[in-house]
This record gives C-alpha cells, sequence and structure tokens, in this order.
C-alpha cells in the first residue's frame, strides 16, 4: 500500500513529507520555497539511498549503494552534470573526476591492493599514468593523441630505476 504523512509551518508551508510509495519509505525534507532539499529514500533494490538538492532544486549529493551493494557518492554541477563518483569496485575504492563535458578525466583506484591514477586530456584520451606495485612504481607519460603513444616511462623498484624517453616514430631518440 500506499501512505502520506505531512508537517506543515505557521505559514501553511510543507516541511516535512514521509511517504510509502510501491511499499518503500521516503522522506522529504523542504526549504522555505518549498523545495525538496533532501530525500532519503529505498532504492529499487531496496536499498538506502539520501538525495541532497540546491536551493535551485538541483541534485548536488547522492549519497547510495552501487550494483554489488558497496557504497556510492555522486556530487554533480549546478547544470546537473556529473563532476564526481567515488564507489568501491570488488571492493576496492575508485574515485572518478569529470570535467564540464562529463568525460572522466582523472581516476584514482585501488587494483589488486595497489593504487593507480589515471590522467586524461579534456578529449578522455590517456596523458598519463601512475602506478604502485608492491615491487616499487611507474610514471608513464603519452602524447595525448587518440592512440596514446608513451613518450616517456620512468620506473622504480628494490633492483634500481628505469627511464625511458621516445620520440614520434616510437624509438629511443
Amino acid at each position: 500500500g500506499n501512505g502520506d504523512f505531512k508537517l506543515f509551518n505557521m505559514e501553511g508551508l510543507e516541511k516535512l513529507r514521509m511517504q510509502i510509495v510501491d511499499n518503500a519509505g521516503r522522506l522529504y525534507l523542504r526549504n522555505n520555497l518549498g523545495n525538496p532539499i533532501a530525500v532519503m529514500q529505498a532504492s529499487e533494490f531496496s536499498d538506502g539511498e539520501l538525495i541532497l538538492n540546491s536551493v535551485l532544486n538541483n541534485t548536488t549529493v547522492y549519497l547510495g549503494a552501487n550494483d554489488n551493494a558497496g557504497g556510492r557518492m555522486r556530487i554533480f554541477s549546478q547544470n546537473d552534470k556529473l563532476a564526481m563518483d567515488m564507489t568501491e569496485i570488488e571492493g576496492e575504492g575508485n574515485l572518478k573526476i569529470f570535467n564540464k563535458d562529463s568525460i572522466d578525466i582523472v581516476t584514482l583506484q585501488s587494483v589488486s591492493g595497489d593504487g593507480s591514477v589515471d590522467l586524461r586530456n579534456q578529449k578522455g584520451i590517456l596523458s598519463a599514468f601512475l602506478a604502485s606495485s608492491e615491487n616499487g612504481g611507474a610514471l608513464h607519460v603519452n602524447d595525448g593523441i587518440k592512440d596514446a603513444n608513451t613518450r616517456g616511462v620512468f620506473q622504480g623498484s628494490e633492483f634500481g630505476g628505469f627511464l625511458a624517453l621516445y620520440n614520434a616514430k616510437k624509438l629511443d631518440p
């Protein structure tokens, strides 16, 4: 069944609303303009969700569960575009930052327990990445064009270091 409970202030403006919709609970907190600034609800998969809105009634923050019952936080711009998405994938952290064109330009993640950072240019092409492992770390720099040709590599491990620079023909200069 469905149900609806509303609380109003002295001026008659709705400030709080509790609903049961499709057998799931939903709670709205409204600002002085009557817009919902916070919504707490159960998702279609019965996960908890918290949605925060700005005074302009656009979503700014989403907290909830991802597809495999892990946590997820999403931050949106004033233009309703995704700016940041933080979640877990198979038990490891993943953070993506998007530019104004909704292109993933920075990814920080844990892969097999080690950290990595991917940097992309405004077209979404991988330009550089930094990776760590239990044996050391590596920095790769690409030319930023479609096939992301490697232009430089710097690696370090317990066995020593390695530095390579490549020209446009992928040869050491």
